[in-house]
């Protein structure tokens, strides 16, 4: 995917800022599409509902069991009834997230304070290159672990589990 395209080709329309917070990491093609498109749908809402020039924030989250991407970006000024906004739903969210139920995850999306927020979790796969799944891979077991439930601690934290004489 190249969201950084993305929100190249968009900058021009929208004030973009781009965040990104633990290492990434390469996420399945299904997967892959699906951020892409939701970050589209997420820009394209922005500049369709709130205007030219309205600031957008993404940021990216690969620290924990999944990619998690918060959006965030203005809310549209209200036009018309409340009843007239309220019959014309548009597809963008629904859409944005049966694209995030398929590719494994959930997808949040509605305003919060003056604020519209998106966020999606996607979870990284057993294939995933996850840095701590490496760390522990390269961590062997001990031979005969004295305490059981030090070992189970030291196997969820990364921990060294060999420090018998501390």
């Amino acid at each position: 995917n190249d969201i950084a395209g993305l929100i190249d080709g968009m900058s021009s329309s929208l004030e973009i800022t781009r965040g990104t917070s633990g290492h990434p990491v390469d996420l399945s093609d299904g997967q892959q599409l699906a951020v892409f498109r939701i970050v589209q749908e997420c820009l394209t809402n922005a500049l369709k509902h709130v205007g030219r020039g309205t600031t957008v924030r993404l940021h990216f989250d690969w620290s924990g069991p999944g990619l998690t991407m918060h959006a965030a970006s203005g809310l549209p000024e209200r036009h018309g009834s409340e009843e007239a906004q309220a019959r014309r739903p548009g597809r963008g969210i629904p859409g944005m997230r049966e694209r995030a139920h398929l590719a494994g995850g959930w997808l949040t999306a509605g305003p919060d304070g003056e604020q519209f927020r998106v966020t999606l979790f996607l979870p990284y796969g057993p294939g995933e290159n996850r840095p701590a799944a490496a760390s522990l891979a390269e961590d062997p077991a001990p031979d005969e672990p004295e305490h059981e439930d030090a070992t189970r601690l030291a196997l969820s934290t990364g921990e060294e589990r060999n420090n018998k004489n501390a």
